[in-house]
């Protein structure tokens, strides 16, 4: 069985502790084929990646400067998620929010660690997943957003310092219809 994983964070007496619960990066035939060694290696990665992600993400997301304006910007999660897919059980601000942050971190991820020659690939196969299989609709779009706010990012600058700009891209998205 694949696809269940799961992250979970815990502090006690000053303890901080982040936990991956994984399975195995199960490759498909075609993958095979299609993408170098190099380039699954970076993919086969993502399912540790994608939930050690949360142990980050989501603290900054619940952050008072942003923890209002997030869940101001996805009042009406249909415009979010396709009620109809699996993005359905991401239902509420938080949780969507740190989703789209997640898989775009993955893309990220891709521009920093995968073949120059792969990475529109592996981008792409993460845009069209996250969209027309589990039903994040506007995820695309927030993608190269980001992708390309990070590519441009000051030298020093990490993630946590472009979150004003991320959380401005959700609010000024946040009405139906295209983000283009």
């Amino acid at each position: 069985m694949s696809n269940y994983q799961s992250a979970t964070r815990f502090e006690y007496d000053g303890f901080k502790e982040a936990q991956a619960h994984v399975n195995f990066p199960f490759r498909k035939k075609q993958d095979l084929q299609s993408l170098s060694e190099k380039a699954l290696l970076v993919r086969d990665g993502n399912i540790v990646f994608t939930e050690l992600n949360h142990a980050f993400i989501n603290p900054e997301s619940e952050k008072p400067e942003y923890a209002a304006r997030i869940q101001r910007s996805f009042e009406k999660i249909t415009t979010w998620n396709d009620p109809q897919k699996s993005a359905r059980s991401y239902n509420d601000a938080f949780s969507a929010f740190n989703e789209y942050m997640n898989w775009a971190l993955v893309c990220l991820r891709y521009a920093d660690f995968a073949p120059e020659s792969e990475q529109d690939i592996l981008i792409r196969q993460t845009e069209k997943m996250m969209v027309e299989y589990r039903g994040f609709l506007k995820f695309a779009e927030f993608d190269q957003f980001l992708l390309k706010r990070y590519k441009n990012r000051r030298k020093g600058q990490v993630l946590a310092d472009l979150y004003p700009e991320i959380v401005n891209w959700f609010e000024k998205n946040s009405q139906t219809g295209s983000t283009k």
